[in-house]
């Protein structure tokens, strides 16, 4: 269940970065920043798969467990207790081995952003405050241009900038300076806290360079429409990247990716033909790829309650638990639970199986809407599926008293009827 959710969570990422990416080229024809769509498909990639995640759990109506043993008798809770967690890729186990590596991956990151920051602290406390072009900025020996700091963000400038004529030298300070007003170091600190908490989506680590890009761009912007100053400008990005790149001292988390291919083509680039065409086309991508990370098989999947997608298909509406005044009740009997599969009998194998479904009006099961959200064997779902008509519910009731169709997950747990164990 978590890998499906993890997999679904990187399509839905990947989706909205495709119509982020093509939102920022409509803004940039247009002349606007391109940095909010980025932020938004940051956001929106972290925060919606946890919530639908955290939703999916009041969804549906879990029921009883049903125990399913070799003879009709049995002590239910004495098998519960000593059922095993098996199963594939989707087990318990599974699932607890991903979050491990999850917890660690995020452990790794959090820590490396955690030195890089006591690293840019003493450097602001080894570094000379001094003034050039009029502007207050950390001199360091090596370290810089950049913009660093959360609350109270500085320029730390390498000392080998002051070598730069002054026209030269007032652009860079400039272009810091455009950091330091949009607090631009707080958005990246955003990105790099989502990267942290999902470091197993390559979306997010997409996202997080584009919107890195999308910083140096609208920066560039502002500088260039106060300071027409396109091709020195170009040059100077030249120049610096040279510098930066001999340097023994190489901007840490502070530090903006330069990007200088899509930089100097953005400010060099002539005159754009057909802006109204190109515009419709890319809000067509965006729309195409923003209604396909909404589609009910991505939110299904993110939900953990592939049901929904079946239910859709049904003419009346299906309520859950938490719509329904009087949920439903199960009315299974030894003689409808499912059958043990002879096979895994013989060779004494016992599983447990996670399934939902919808319940009509009349207490019956839909077939249609029948899904497997957990199986130790597929034998055992099976066995489950074929006993579904057997099975008689007392259905819902709305507040107004009508009966009403509900999902529900049902787990079934396939215990051989051993000497029960004592209790605990």
């Amino acid at each position: 269940m978590l890998l499906a959710w993890m997999v679904s969570s990187v399509l839905f990422a990947s989706l909205l970065g495709l119509a982020a990416s093509a939102s920022e080229r409509v803004a940039r024809l247009l002349t606007r920043q391109g940095r909010h769509v980025w932020i938004a498909a940051l956001s929106i990639s972290v925060l919606w798969p946890i919530g639908m995640q955290l939703l999916s759990r009041r969804e549906v109506a879990a029921l009883a467990p049903v125990v399913v043993t070799d003879t009709p008798a049995g002590s239910i809770r004495a098998m519960l207790r000593r059922m095993p967690s098996r199963g594939g890729a989707s087990s318990p186990a599974f699932d607890r081995a991903l979050m491990l590596l999850w917890s660690a991956l995020s452990l790794l990151l959090a820590l490396r952003h955690i030195r890089a920051n006591q690293a840019l602290s003493q450097l602001r406390q080894d570094a000379n405050c001094v003034d050039v072009d009029g502007v207050e900025v950390l001199l360091t020996p090596g370290f810089g241009p950049a913009t660093i700091g959360i609350r109270r963000p500085q320029i730390a400038l390498p000392s080998w900038i002051l070598e730069f004529e002054p026209g030269l030298r007032t652009l860079v300070v400039q272009h810091e300076r455009q950091h330091q007003r949009a607090h631009d170091t707080s958005l990246i600190l955003l990105a790099e806290i989502a990267v942290v908490l999902m470091p197993w989506n390559p979306a997010l680590w997409w996202q997080t360079r584009r919107l890195r890009l999308a910083l140096e761009l609208d920066c560039d912007q502002r500088l260039l429409r106060e300071n027409p100053a396109g091709p020195a400008y170009a040059r100077l990005l030249l120049l610096v990247a040279q510098r930066t790149h001999r340097s023994t001292h190489r901007p840490l988390i502070a530090a903006f990716d330069s990007h200088l291919h899509q930089r100097i083509s953005a400010m060099l680039a002539s005159r754009v033909t057909h802006i109204p065409l190109r515009i419709a086309a890319l809000s067509i991508v965006a729309a195409a790829a923003l209604i396909s990370a909404c589609a009910p098989e991505v939110q299904s999947d993110m939900a953990k309650a592939p049901t929904q997608a079946s239910v859709a298909k049904t003419t009346e509406s299906v309520l859950t638990e938490a719509e329904v005044a009087s949920p439903v009740q199960a009315d299974l009997t030894p003689s409808s639970a499912p059958k043990y599969p002879a096979e895994l009998l013989s060779s004494g194998k016992e599983g447990e199986v996670l399934v939902s479904y919808v319940v009509d009006t009349t207490g019956l099961v839909l077939p249609e809407t029948f899904t497997v959200l957990r199986a130790s064997d597929q034998r055992f779902a099976d066995a489950v599926r074929s006993a579904l008509p057997s099975f008689r519910y007392t259905p819902a009731t709305a507040a107004d008293g009508r009966k009403v169709r509900q999902v529900v997950q049902a787990p079934f747990a396939f215990a051989l009827n051993r000497s029960p164990l004592p209790p605990r």
